[in-house]
């Protein structure tokens, strides 16, 4: 194992967080790089929530946008 252990307190806010705030807040409120956020989320079979996929900070996330189109070749 690499890296700081999940203690269960940090995996309970994990649960908690996840599926209704932005992962980088996590990642700085759990004191963690983003990529571990991710990673333990998948490894749990955490999701953002459809209100959060519908809210402004989910932007990439959202199916059908057009953002960045007009950076494409």
């Amino acid at each position: 194992m690499n890296g700081k252990p999940w203690s269960h307190t940090a995996l309970a806010r994990l649960k908690c967080l996840y599926p209704d705030t932005p992962t980088a807040k996590i990642a700085a409120a759990l004191r963690r790089p983003i990529y571990s956020i991710y990673r333990k989320a998948g490894v749990l079979g955490l999701k953002k929530s459809e209100a959060y996929r519908a809210s402004p900070a989910a932007c990439r996330l959202r199916r059908g946008a057009s953002i960045g189109i007009s950076f494409r070749f």
